[in-house]
């Protein structure tokens, strides 16, 4: 009866090492099946990406930015990419802006985003920055939506030859002045901007002073931060030999109205708004603008003086900028006015300045 017990637990126990033995070998396999379905895919996908171009260490951020499927779906790549994937500044959001430009700055992104606010599709804008040049694309900011990009960038294209960050001109019109016009924002700080688009009512009237007469023609007001920056100016320029003194300052609504009928009357609303704001429309009504004479010469011969030139390159030092240059007369709307000076602040100014754009420009990218 022993004998019988004992042979009957002995084959339990052999039973028992066959099904754990069984078992054993029933999840190595499931943990191999795991790492074969896990790692085999992935191996294909790095192969994959190195094909492409990237290297190991971009392999790394390609993974933690759960990016794999989307760049080889799309077979995404650029040496620029490749490097710019591995930095902690990279913007996942812009994957494909990194295809077609290299470098891309703090800028590129702004307008890139300017410009898919102002209704363009990324793959519009993308397109943009893949033919043109950065100035040749904040006009856009300022202009109407352009249905059909590609007609604006053969235009561009066209008149490239000419064309410079300092001088941009067009064969086409692409904005249409005074209409959907909105009020001016942000009427209390220096940076306010007045145009063709954006405008101020007729009871808008600034802390103006009046300017000795040392300065200025007779009753001339001008905003008191504006005065106190033009008489700094002023003597710095009489400290080089040089004179230019405020013609006309300040002018309110009516007077704006009643200047502007006199050129319509005179010369045809045409030409009346390539040279005269409407009323509201005026940066002088801001009391931030100014018109400048020099002891020899009148308005339409200023640019030709020393005094422009030593403000074309000194003038921001105090705060001023040259509202509408030479050569940008699609962008601003009116005709070079080496005369009209804008008063912005010393750290605006020299921004403006630097950037080469038109305050229209710099105002639609930088300050709205």
């Amino acid at each position: 009866m022993e004998v019988v017990k004992r042979n009957s637990r002995s084959m339990n126990g052999r039973y028992k090492r066959r099904i754990n033995r069984w078992f054993l070998l029933l999840i190595s396999l499931l943990i191999i099946t795991t790492i074969v379905i896990i790692r085999v895919p992935r191996y294909i996908e790095d192969s994959n990406l190195l094909k492409l171009g990237y290297d190991k260490i971009a392999l790394q951020h390609i993974r933690k930015r759960k990016l794999t499927k989307t760049i080889l779906k799309n077979q995404y790549y650029s040496e620029y990419l490749n490097e710019q994937i591995k930095t902690d500044s990279f913007k996942q959001e812009y994957l494909t802006f990194y295809l077609i430009k290299s470098p891309i700055t703090e800028d590129d992104f702004l307008l890139y985003d300017r410009l898919v606010a102002k209704g363009y599709t990324e793959e519009t804008v993308l397109k943009l920055f893949e033919q043109l040049y950065f100035y040749e694309m904040t006009p856009l900011l300022v202009f109407d939506h352009v249905e059909d990009i590609t007609i604006y960038i053969n235009d561009v294209l066209t008149n490239r030859d000419k064309n410079t960050e300092h001088f941009f001109t067009l064969t086409n019109n692409y904005i249409t002045y005074y209409e959907n016009t909105e009020p001016s924002p942000n009427q209390d700080s220096h940076a306010m901007i007045v145009n063709k688009h954006y405008y101020l009512d007729a009871s808008f009237t600034p802390k103006i002073v009046p300017m000795n007469v040392r300065y200025a023609s007779k009753n001339v007001e001008v905003e008191h931060e504006t005065a106190n920056a033009f008489m700094q100016m002023h003597k710095a320029m009489t400290d080089v030999g040089l004179n230019a003194y405020i013609g006309s300052g300040y002018r309110d609504y009516q007077y704006q109205d009643d200047l502007y009928k006199k050129y319509v009357s005179e010369q045809g609303q045409e030409k009346a708004d390539s040279i005269a704001a409407r009323p509201g429309h005026s940066e002088h009504q801001t009391g931030l603008s100014i018109d400048l004479n020099s002891a020899t010469t009148r308005y339409n011969k200023f640019g030709e003086t020393d005094e422009y030139f030593w403000l074309v390159d000194n003038a921001h030092n105090f705060g001023f900028i040259i509202r509408y240059p030479y050569g940008k007369d699609s962008i601003t709307g009116y005709s070079f006015e080496a005369w009209h000076w804008r008063y912005v602040g010393v750290e605006l100014a020299t921004k403006v300045k630097e950037s080469n754009l038109t305050y229209d420009e710099y105002y639609e990218l930088y300050l709205k």
